[in-house]
């Protein structure tokens, strides 16, 4: 079956890019690593207002085409996941899951939760055309945090593409994403990616036209493998180089290389993963929280469903 979870990783492999390095993304983010849904509750409280006179204001016109942009993309993300989820129960073949504990959600390089763990969750739908064709679509939920003193929030993925697998062992893969953030919706972002993938290396080239909502186009290449397994045991590795274009919203560098290396340990439906990752600087386009340029350990705990 061509499940292709996306990952979100050399920011999310299933393996171990956000950080899966494997072909196959059952269970894990071809952004990197496992994926992770988040579900931000809606709550609602009445709360007693004052009546005072008020002096009139000017009217300042409202970007109704902005906020109707923002909306759709945030209903789609969401009815990416619920479509994912009703399709689960009716075609449990073609479906897989996955529930995370991280150390440290590590995205490109840069931390999502401000150096603290981080709970993951992902289901993905492989909708078979045949043995080599097969669309899919899934979500990503994970715990983040930007910010030390702030209150932890979610980070709500959605993800569709298609997947074809020829006769020689390659595969092809292209699809969109779109990541919204429950705390801070000014990050929230859309992205195209396309990749080629054989039995132990990927390719992906990944394309956001407002990286972070930060006002910068930005491309971002990597390469993931997977080495030597032996028995339950795969050593894995990435490597991605991000570039941005101008902005007047951030400063710094615009170009980023980013690596990490692991190995990980499967046991029946549990997968153990221990990497290091590191990048040659940090740049401003992500959220404030930590950005360390320095070398990090990342822990890694997944449950497949």
């Amino acid at each position: 079956m061509l499940a292709r979870v996306f990952a979100c990783c050399a920011g999310l492999p299933l393996a171990g890019a956000h950080e899966s390095l494997v072909p196959v993304r059952a269970g894990g983010c071809a952004r990197g690593h496992f994926a992770s849904v988040r579900f931000a509750p809606f709550s609602f409280a009445f709360v007693p207002v004052a009546f005072v006179p008020f002096a009139p204001v000017p009217f300042a016109p409202i970007p109704f085409a902005a906020v109707a942009v923002r909306f759709c993309t945030r209903v789609v993300a969401r009815a990416l996941l619920l479509a994912t989820l009703t399709l689960a129960v009716n075609s449990q073949a073609q479906t897989s899951a996955s529930a995370t504990l991280v150390s440290d959600y590590r995205f490109r390089g840069a931390s999502l939760s401000d150096g603290r763990p981080a709970a993951q969750a992902n289901v993905n739908y492989d909708g078979n055309y045949d043995d080599h064709n097969a669309w899919y679509l899934g979500g990503f939920v994970s715990s983040a945090r930007f910010e030390p003193d702030e209150r932890s929030g979610s980070e709500l993925l959605g993800y569709t593409g298609y997947a074809r697998r020829f006769e020689s062992g390659y595969s092809v893969d292209a699809g969109a994403s779109y990541a919204t953030f429950s705390s801070q919706h000014t990050y929230d972002y859309a992205e195209v990616h396309a990749a080629v993938a054989s039995t132990d290396l990927t390719a992906q080239i990944s394309y956001a036209p407002n990286y972070f909502r930060r006002g910068t186009h930005s491309l971002y290449t990597e390469l993931n493998g997977t080495f030597s397994r032996v028995g339950r045991i795969a050593p894995f590795a990435h490597v991605g180089f991000l570039r941005l274009s101008p902005s007047e919203l951030f400063y710094g560098p615009r170009t980023q290389i980013d690596a990490r290396a692991g190995v990980g340990f499967s046991l029946d439906r549990m997968q153990l993963q221990l990497s290091w990752g590191t990048s040659n600087h940090e740049v401003a386009v992500y959220p404030h929280g930590r950005r360390d340029g320095k070398g990090v350990w990342v822990g890694r705990v997944a449950c497949l469903f």
